[in-house]
């Protein structure tokens, strides 16, 4: 089903997320190590917090992170290229559990609007959703172990 395809690729797009948030807190890291001294205008120089590290292997770190991080936001912006692409398939799909799963997931309504739009009842539609949700929750175990 479309919805299972949709919540892959989510997940995807949040390991990427975090892969990037934790290239910028190093970047962010790195970049407090060195610090400008200018108590003596006449003597800006620049000073690392540890005796060994040298400015050049600072540089050359936030180099390696920026390429990193680059590459990470490029993918970022595929994976949520796809996503749209799958949330319209969601938006024309005919199956009660895409169109369960896109209400409740990505435009957030309330059971009382889901119900009315699908033409069922409460019991019935909290069927459809524990059946999804028992699904969701087996992708990501999945997904975690690395299929």
């Amino acid at each position: 089903m479309i919805y299972e395809e949709y919540f892959k690729k989510y997940l995807k797009l949040k390991k990427v997320k975090d892969k990037i948030t934790k290239f910028e807190n190093k970047k962010i890291s790195l970049m407090s190590n060195i610090e400008i001294k200018s108590n003596d205008p006449s003597k800006d120089v620049i000073r690392t917090n540890t005796k060994k590290d040298t400015m050049s292997d600072y540089v050359a770190e936030l180099e390696i992170i920026d390429e990193k991080l680059e590459k990470e936001k490029k993918i970022k912006k595929e994976i949520e290229k796809q996503l749209l692409e799958k949330e319209e398939e969601l938006r024309n799909s005919k199956e009660t559990f895409d169109k369960i799963y896109l209400y409740k997931y990505i435009d957030k309504l309330k059971y009382h609007q889901i119900c009315r739009k699908i033409g069922y009842e409460k019991s019935s539609f909290y069927n459809f959703l524990d059946v999804i949700s028992k699904r969701l929750i087996e992708i990501k175990r999945k997904e975690k172990n690395g299929k």
